[in-house]
């Protein structure tokens, strides 16, 4: 099995290997897609898109196989001249040597034996829908013309339509699709002796021909150099003719084998040679496949061609197991060519690093020195429009932050005094304690770029040249890789340390200069009283605090209320009027000592009382909204933050003697604060707690049967044995609680935060957890029977012991996860997903898994061991690569499924239901597939040793190249196989 495929990502590799006459032929196909215009090499993403763009409804892309000769393609659009409608027009390419010509015309009809004129046209793609065909003809059953009255819009200039009895060929300059008779004169004689003899590879007089895409009048002999000029008319928008000539590039392909004597073999007879060269065994441990440029394919809007190069080797084996590794670059035939050796070492370089620059950016040394690398090209892509290095600016920052720490602490060490000033008695001799002039002497000096910093540079422009110009433009990324960026970092934080350390000695002589200044003129102070003084003294003590709680970058863990939006508190602040009102009253009192007329003073004083009415109404639902939205967000957020102080002004208990006295009286306590209390043992059956605050409330042991619950905020909460039957925790956010054995039963938790908690033998039975929020979840001994999970993400969970029994868990995703000792019987579990996940001891018995699929980048780490699928559907299930130990499939129905290099040695699939299953290349050794229904799958290359297919129904399987050895078919249905006439000996 090919493990990797170097290549720079210019190139596109397709590899492919062809069966012919029992022989086996691995073919590399390299693409290289380049500008018309520039001529400079594309990478394979951008490509790719454009190519499949212009290939319109129609596609054919590239076969990967093998031609005989070369060819030219097209695929595209007619366009007039400055987009003026015309009646007819042409369209014409040229490469090289051939030459071919369409013309095209606008809609017609045949009347009274002559077309009609043409209806003006300015764009028609040149698609084989509107060349000569129609229904019935075989050469282009999709095209026009044929038992019609309508006319081809695109026709061969050497071969027009005259008649409406007239016949020709389509015309175009697109691949022919392989089905029409113009390629399938070369697919070879197919007799009785076929199946026996050759299937299910090619005959011995099948003719490469076959692959030959394009029409006859686009073939070329030989093959292409690479260097030939083209010209292209009437294929763009904007450019009538496109001129210019292929960069004379080559491409080179090498390949690694598992065994080191292992040589590519001849190709057969009468196929191609690679420019009269066959593979040849080198001393280095790669062999060079010679490549020939056999394809070139047009798409002229899209300023592209594709330049498609092919080799062809002889393996021993249908997926050419022999190869290891592949390695592909092009070259300019202006410079030297590069040795064999050479790509060997950059094969080896590759294989012997995890770097994913080097491995797939960085590869100047696999392209043309005038290439850009792939590294280049998306770096100019990405700093396009960008101006200034993010980096440099980072840099900057951390060095100002060095700076502004200083004169932070000192004007938090201000703002300290400051508020302890404010009380002083107004005769003191307060002018002699002047903060600002006290602080200023103290003042850090701006640090300057000193020698330090200059040497970072230095060292950062050697790892990384143009790192430190604060230009992203003038960093090179193609010579970088990852084990940089620790250099790079290690030398910044180094100096940051410094700086800081720098800092600190600073604030350390600012500070102890302030306390000696500021308690010198505390001491010349006059008529201030012992407790002022005290409070002063106070704030000079807490400098070292301040010191110490800011320059280690880690703040000290203190605890602080939970955060509150106080309404009354806010509306107290503001006043009740407005400025406005404020003039107005003054404004109606000047009228009170002028106006004589009453009634013009009582209008004015009633637009006055209305103005100030309407504003204060305004407020209250402003202020209403404000604790609405932070509500909101504190409720999405509020378990991921530390526990927190009680946010009541009184006692804990004052607060939970009213809310029992309000439960008791029936009165709302619905949308209130009742964070921090303990409730344990309570009995609160039925009440209303929806939107409240009940953060960190103990409710150990609480009866809370028919709770709602909804837009609660519960985060840390402890509900151990606590009875929530029915309860509604719609939107609520129970995220880092501790439940224990808690009783969930018909709960609704839909849109529910879960993470960060511990629900440890809890019991959801026909809980609703639909759409809840599950990262860092216990669900250990959980029971989730007739519960509803629909899309739930079970994200880095493990799982032990838990009974998901009846549980439905449509589309859910099991990501990273671990389930130990789980029941999953009678689940709906229809197109899940299991990524990187492993299974034990676990039960999904009668389940609907319909569509489930299974991945896992490192098989061995995520086995299935020691579980059972008896009755399940696992239709279309994909369990592809995976390792099942001891699984128990009896009666499983996985008809479609996936099962492809799978090792399920031991398995029982007795009496499964198994149609068109796919178990090619899986290890089946002494499985057990006794009266299962087989019909019409795949056993090709799979170990069958020792496996029991006694009274199986094998109708049709395929066994090509199957391992066998003590395998029982008795009674087994073999027909239209090709062991159909095989007996037990």
């Amino acid at each position: 099995m090919m493990q990797n495929i170097i290549r720079p990502l210019q190139l596109s590799v397709n590899h492919q290997v062809l069966e012919q006459d029992n022989k086996f032929y691995f073919i590399a196909s390299v693409t290289l897609g380049l500008s018309l215009k520039t001529g400079k090499s594309l990478l394979e993403m951008e490509f790719q898109k454009d190519a499949f763009e212009c290939m319109g409804d129609h596609i054919i892309p590239d076969s990967g196989m093998p031609k005989p000769q070369s060819e030219f393609l097209a695929s595209g659009t007619f366009y007039s001249r400055n987009g003026e409608p015309v009646p007819a027009g042409k369209v014409k390419i040229r490469l090289g040597e051939k030459e071919k010509e369409l013309y095209l015309f606008g809609e017609r009809e045949w009347n009274l034996g002559l077309p009609t004129d043409p209806i003006p046209f300015s764009e028609l793609p040149l698609d084989y829908a509107t060349a000569y065909g129609g229904n019935g003809f075989e050469k282009n059953p999709k095209g026009m013309g044929y038992e019609s009255e309508n006319l081809p819009k695109i026709e061969n200039p050497k071969k027009l339509i005259t008649s409406a009895s007239s016949q020709t060929n389509p015309a175009g300059f697109a691949p022919l699709d392989p089905s029409w008779p113009q390629r399938l004169r070369f697919q070879g004689t197919y007799g009785d002796d076929y199946l026996e003899k050759y299937f299910p590879g090619y005959t011995p007089d099948f003719d490469w021909r076959f692959f030959m895409a394009g029409p006859e009048d686009q073939w070329n002999k030989g093959y292409f150099v690479g260097d030939e000029s083209f010209e292209i008319h009437n294929m763009h928008p904007e450019n009538p003719i496109i001129k210019g000539q292929l960069p004379n590039y080559v491409a080179r392909c090498f390949i690694e084998e598992h065994k080191a004597d292992d040589k590519p073999e001849g190709k057969p007879e009468g196929k191609p040679e690679g420019n009269g060269d066959t593979p040849q065994s080198i001393k280095t441990d790669i062999i060079e496949l010679p490549l020939n440029l056999d394809t070139v394919w047009f798409f002229p809007e899209k300023d592209l061609a594709h330049l498609i190069w092919r080799g062809v080797a002889e393996v021993t084996d249908d997926e050419a197991d022999q190869i290891k590794n592949l390695l592909v670059a092009f070259e300019s035939r202006d410079e030297e060519p590069r040795s064999v050796a050479y790509y060997q070492n950059a094969l080896q370089r590759r294989l012997n690093s995890d770097d994913a620059l080097l491995n797939h950016f960085n590869t100047e040394d696999l392209i043309p020195t005038k290439e850009e690398s792939a590294m280049d090209l998306l770096q100019d892509m990405a700093l396009e429009d960008m101006e200034e290095s993010p980096f440099t600016n980072n840099i900057d920052a951390k060095m100002a932050a060095s700076e502004a720490l200083v004169k932070e602490k000192m004007e938090e060490a201000s703002a300290l005094l400051d508020k302890n000033m404010e009380n002083v008695t107004p005769d003191a001799d307060i002018e002699k304690l002047n903060l600002d002039e006290l602080l200023n002497p103290a003042s850090p000096q701006k640090m300057e770029l000193d020698p330090d910093v200059a040497a970072l540079n230095k060292k950062l422009e050697e790892i990384l040249p143009g790192i430190t110009s604060g230009d992203p433009k003038q960093i090179r990324l193609k010579n970088f890789s990852f084990d940089k960026i620790d250099k790079i970092f290690d030398e910044i934080n180094i100096l940051t340390d410094k700086k800081q350390k720098l800092a600190l000695t600073e604030l350390d002589k600012m500070q102890d200069t302030l306390a000696e200044q500021t308690k010198s003129k505390m001491d010349n102070l006059k008529d201030i009283d012992p407790e002022q003084r005290a409070k002063m003294e106070e704030s000079l003590a807490q400098f070292t605090d301040i010191k110490n709680a800011g320059i280690s970058g880690e703040p000290p863990q203190v605890k602080v209320p939970l955060p509150r939006v106080d309404i009354e508190k806010i509306s107290s602040a503001l006043g009740d009027v407005s400025p406005q009102i404020n003039e107005g009253m003054i404004q109606l009192q000047n009228m009170l000592a002028t106006e004589t007329d009453p009634e013009k003073i009582k209008q004015y004083e009633d637009i006055i009382n209305q103005s100030q009415v309407d504003n204060t109404e305004e407020m209250k639902e402003s202020f209403i909204q404000a604790e609405k939205d932070f509500k909101e967000i504190y409720r999405g957020s509020a378990h991921f933050q530390q526990p927190g102080l009680t946010p009541h002004s009184r006692a804990d208990d004052a607060v939970k003697t009213e809310f029992l006295k309000d439960v008791l009286q029936s009165h709302t306590v619905a949308n209130k604060d009742w964070a921090c209390l303990d409730l344990s043992g309570e009995k609160l059956d039925g009440i209303d707690l929806s939107n409240t605050y009940l953060e960190q409330v103990n409710f150990t042991g609480c009866s809370l049967r028919g709770v709602n619950f909804e837009g609660a905020i519960l985060a840390r909460a402890i509900l151990d044995n606590a009875d929530l039957t029915g309860s509604n925790l719609k939107g609520a956010n129970v995220g880092a609680v501790k439940a224990h054995r808690t009783n969930f039963t018909d709960c609704d938790f839909t849109a529910a935060k879960f993470s960060k908690s511990d629900f440890t033998g809890s019991n959801f039975t026909r809980a609703q957890l639909n759409e809840i929020e599950p990262l860092e979840i216990n669900f250990n001994h959980c029971i989730f029977v007739d519960a509803s999970m629909v899309e739930m993400k079970f994200i880095k969970i493990s799982l032990s012991s838990a009974k998901f029994d009846g549980c439905d868990l449509t589309r859910s995703a099991m990501i990273d996860s671990h389930f130990d000792d789980c029941t999953f019987i009678k689940a709906e579990m229809p197109r899940c997903t299991w990524a990187e996940s492993s299974i034990k001891n676990s039960k999904f018995d009668q389940a609907n898994m319909l569509a489930n699929c299974w991945a896992a980048t490192e098989p061995e780490d995520c086995k299935i061991e020691n579980s059972s699928f008896v009755g399940t559907c696992l239709d279309k299930a994909n369990f592809q690569n995976m390792i099942f130990i001891n699984a128990n499939f009896k009666a499983v129905k996985m008809e479609n499924g996936n099962c492809n290099s799978a090792v399920m040695e031991n398995a029982d699939f007795s009496d499964a239901k198994l149609r068109q299953c796919q178990f090619r290349k899986a290890n089946l050794i002494r499985a057990n597939f006794n009266n299962a229904d087989i019909m019409e799958g795949s056993l090709a290359k799979a170990k069958l040793m020792n496996a029991n297919f006694k009274y199986a129904n094998l109708y049709g399987v395929d066994f090509l190249r199957t391992f066998m050895g003590k395998t029982d078919f008795a009674g087994a249905n073999l027909d239209v196989t090709l062991i159909k006439d095989w007996r037990p000996s």
